[in-house]
């Protein structure tokens, strides 16, 4: 049933919780895997931590794991968690490697590493939206939006994940790096129309704005940005202010 489950959420997620026969780790994967797609760390440190101890040799516990100490910059512990995986599986066959090799690279902050073994995972379970969306995150991190663009925009079509904002996000990143401006305001439209409280639409917007002339109109969205982000980010008055000030600066609207 939990294979199940993971299998038609995803092919990856369902070929990783295969690697065990604790039930216990099974479900305890799964419930890691679908807190870190909320970005619910902590908890999905925790139920991460849980289906090593039912499972001690269940190395995608920790492969997990080493994503989430390095993405809360916990770097120590990232790099211990990937070879404490190297260790739990000495020979691991061909697909096995690859699927170890994407997180491995990320841990060591190889980004092209990183997403040439994105494309060969993504190759092996072409069905994963996990996979297409890290592979266009990546090729963004490379200044490859026309690449990354038709990922993102099957995701859309699939209705991948329907209630994540940041795919739309990604999305329009990458049509303002490829100077789709009228596609960028459509892209945010859509996306603040379905997350409303979610500052980056309104950036992006600004962004785009700004690059089509429509200056008054940029720095409108760009007030709507620094709103929506000290209302509802959760993140510090102080650090807003400052993040508002480098986007200020960003679109040449010092004096805001």
């Amino acid at each position: 049933q939990v294979v199940r489950e993971l299998e038609r959420d995803d092919p990856y997620h369902g070929f990783l919780v295969r690697r065990t026969r604790s039930l216990a780790a099974a479900r305890a994967f799964r419930d890691g895997v679908r807190l870190a797609e909320r970005s619910r760390n902590q908890e999905a440190r925790a139920a991460f931590e849980r289906a090593l101890a039912a499972d001690p040799a269940f190395w995608p516990a920790p492969l997990y794991l080493a994503t989430l100490a390095k993405a809360n910059a916990r770097f120590d512990d990232a790099h211990a968690l990937i070879a404490r995986v190297r260790e739990m599986l000495p020979h691991p066959e061909a697909t096995e490697a690859v699927v170890v090799e994407a997180p491995s690279a990320y841990v060591a902050e190889d980004n092209q590493g990183q997403l040439e073994a994105l494309q060969r995972a993504l190759g092996l379970f072409p069905g994963s939206g996990y996979l297409a969306y890290r592979t266009a995150q990546s090729l963004r991190m490379q200044d490859r939006p026309d690449e990354a663009i038709p990922l993102l925009e099957r995701l859309l079509e699939r209705n991948w994940r329907p209630d994540w904002s940041p795919t739309r996000e990604v999305l329009a990143w990458c049509q303002l790096l490829a100077a789709r401006h009228e596609d960028v305001l459509k892209t945010c439209q859509a996306g603040e129309e379905r997350f409303p409280t979610r500052h980056r639409y309104s950036y992006l917007a600004a962004c785009a704005l700004q690059q089509l002339g429509r200056r008054d109109e940029a720095r409108w969205a760009l007030g709507t940005a620094i709103r929506k982000s000290l209302d509802h980010s959760g993140t510090a008055p102080r650090t807003v202010h400052q993040t508002a000030a480098y986007w200020a600066a960003m679109l040449r609207l010092p004096e805001e």
